[in-house]
């Protein structure tokens, strides 16, 4: 609980009418200029679509604008409104601990959520970074040391954000970026906790491994994918049995991957 505040902290909390927004402070002056507590200004409500953004110029600044919109059968009922807007607040403060401790990722500079009767809107804010691929695609291009040396890169990030009690739920190439200086970068902590739990950490990387299989990183070669894991872990480590453990944790995981693909997998 002191961490979310100590996060939001960073936040300026203003309202406006059925409109309320946090503000980073520092930017919430030209933030009101540029017109962010009026909704309809954000690229409009038809420009985003469901879990998508848009590069959007505020201000006489590039920011990148995110749409909340849900999924599954509730998206289909509710589309992009919420019944409550807790979430809302434990994403923006879950992106904020991961960003004081070190790790690589676009600021967030504003929340803004729309208040409609009983259900709400929201929308975020954050700046746009020039040049930045996913680690998929930078994986793609480079070979050799520069492909493990990114790969290490990665795996400090990620850890620095497991230490900093941050689990995320869809981490995925896809939200693993890297920046035209090739730094790695964490993006979208929708859905993120404060959890410190060691078994969502493990699911976050059962999650990033999958991802990986699935975009056919590997041409399955399995010392192609030995080489990039080691790398991987190598990055994730620190003192004491945590490669070691993390190694198991993979090992485990490919053990009920042969057995799912063995028993439940349709020819």
């Amino acid at each position: 609980m002191r961490q979310i505040e100590a996060a939001l902290s960073a936040f300026e909390l203003v309202e406006h009418g059925k409109v309320r927004a946090y503000l980073r402070r520092g930017d919430a002056a030209w933030l009101r200029e540029a017109g962010v507590l009026v909704p309809e200004t954000l690229a409009g409500r038809d420009a985003l679509g469901r879990g998508r953004g848009a590069r959007v110029a505020l201000g006489g600044r590039q920011c990148f604008v995110k749409r909340y919109f849900r999924g599954g059968l509730l998206g289909r009922a509710l589309g992009d409104r919420y019944v409550s807007a807790a979430r809302f607040g434990r994403d923006l403060a879950a992106g904020e601990v991961v960003r004081r401790s070190g790790v690589p990722s676009p600021a967030v500079l504003a929340l803004v959520i729309e208040t409609e009767s009983l259900l709400c809107r929201a929308w975020l804010v954050s700046e746009f970074v020039d040049g930045m691929a996913t680690l998929g695609a930078a994986l793609g291009s480079r070979a050799g040391r520069a492909r493990r040396r990114l790969l290490r890169d990665a795996g400090r990030a990620i850890r620095r954000m497991h230490d900093a009690g941050v689990a995320h739920p869809d981490l995925t190439l896809g939200n693993v970026a890297v920046d035209g200086a090739g730094t790695v970068m964490l993006l979208d902590f929708d859905r993120c906790t404060l959890a410190p739990w060691a078994a969502r950490r493990r699911h976050n990387l059962f999650r990033l491994h999958r991802s990986a299989r699935k975009a056919g990183l590997w041409d399955g070669a399995g010392c192609a994918e030995r080489r990039d894991v080691a790398a991987f872990l190598c990055g994730y480590r620190r003192e004491g049995d945590a490669v070691r453990a993390a190694a198991c944790a993979f090992a485990f995981y490919r053990a009920w991957e042969r057995a799912h693909a063995l028993f439940w997998t349709r020819p």
